[in-house]
């Protein structure tokens, strides 16, 4: 039985945690680890400050060599446009065997609707 996208990121949504704005906001002066997985193209036009890109379609491939030069995992905050890409890039680093993942409940519209703090590169 097939499933829809939408149906897919209900089923993510249901396994994962989901954080506000704010309280990634919060986190900013710690140095979090921060993944944006949108498009190359959507980050350059603007991120979380601090943000590191790793697009949904190759997280599994680079998440591991990421976090290793990090040399720092704890909290992982994940986020999209909007949320869906992120809630599934959540259920998947948690398939991987990753604990402390959270997806950014709203994504980056919620960010910039919010009115924090936007990295432009």
């Amino acid at each position: 039985m097939s499933k829809t996208p939408k149906e897919m990121v209900h089923e993510a949504r249901a396994r994962i945690t989901e954080v506000h704005v704010d309280d990634v906001h919060k986190k900013l002066p710690d140095n979090p680890v921060i993944i944006d997985v949108r498009e190359p193209g959507e980050y350059l036009a603007g991120h979380l400050p601090g943000a590191v890109n790793i697009p949904r379609g190759v997280l599994e491939f680079q998440i591991t060599g990421y976090l290793q030069e990090r040399d720092q995992a704890g909290q992982i905050f994940l986020y999209c446009r909007s949320g869906g890409r992120g809630a599934l890039a959540s259920d998947v680093m948690q398939q991987m065997g990753y604990q402390d993942v959270c997806n950014m409940s709203g994504g980056f519209e919620a960010w910039k609707k919010a009115g924090l703090p936007v990295t432009e590169t």
